[in-house]
């Protein structure tokens, strides 16, 4: 499983929620990737902190704005101090340029999966280059088949879908085709057993939700 936005425990893309996640379990870790106005690569969903945007504020602003911010380098740096490896998910909210983000991350010796943003054109290449590195695409407003058909031709090795908006067709078709299927479960979308019973009856790869440690008691008790 992998933590949306790093878990729910604490502030969304904090240390803190994400040391939570960590504690209790080998899960991966999702995060949101965006700019500063001096070109610093942060970890932030929204388009702004405090009504300001992110990127038309200076670093040391944003994180006067809010404390729990943290730069791509800061999360690397925090996990290798503690030996942690998790998969790190990173989904690049605007047109974050995939060199520095490969700069930033060249040392980290856990696997990365970048999400391509629909909206984005796709530069696959430099990933391509390293090992640990594997391109995830999809995209919530498309439909599965959709989201499939994209992420072949950009030569992904992972398609993200949306639930409940995906099928066992479409999962076996993207296996067929070599693909690992992520299944994202929206946060607002209540957890519940029976959704859980058919995601993994669908015979998924990988489910990015806001609450993997909830429903790692919710399989448990499956079993």
């Amino acid at each position: 499983m992998i933590a949306h936005r790093g878990g729910c425990y604490a502030h969304e893309n904090s240390i803190p929620n994400i040391e939570r996640t960590l504690s209790y379990g080998n899960y991966g870790i999702e995060v949101d990737l965006r700019y500063t106005y001096d070109h610093n690569i942060v970890i932030f969903h929204d388009e702004t902190i405090c009504g300001r945007r992110i990127r038309e504020l200076k670093l040391k602003e944003a994180k006067r704005l809010d404390e729990d911010l943290i730069t791509l380098p800061e999360l690397i740096t925090w996990l290798r101090s503690r030996g942690l490896r998790p998969l790190l998910k990173l989904d690049k909210k605007e047109r974050v340029n995939d060199y520095e983000i490969l700069e930033e991350v060249k040392d980290y010796p856990g696997k990365i999966l970048v999400n391509l943003e629909v909206n984005f054109k796709p530069h696959p290449l430099p990933y391509l280059k390293l090992d640990n590195f594997e391109l995830e695409y999809g995209h919530s407003s498309l439909n599965p088949y959709e989201n499939l058909s994209r992420a072949i031709s950009f030569g992904a090795k992972v398609v993200s879908l949306t639930w409940p908006f995906l099928d066992e067709v479409v999962v076996r078709k993207a296996h067929e085709r070599g693909l690992r299927v992520d299944v994202y479960y929206p946060r607002e979308l209540n957890i519940d057993e029976e959704s859980l019973f058919r995601i993994v009856k669908l015979g998924v790869d990988y489910l990015t939700i806001k609450d993997p440690i909830l429903v790692s008691e919710i399989l448990r008790k499956m079993r």
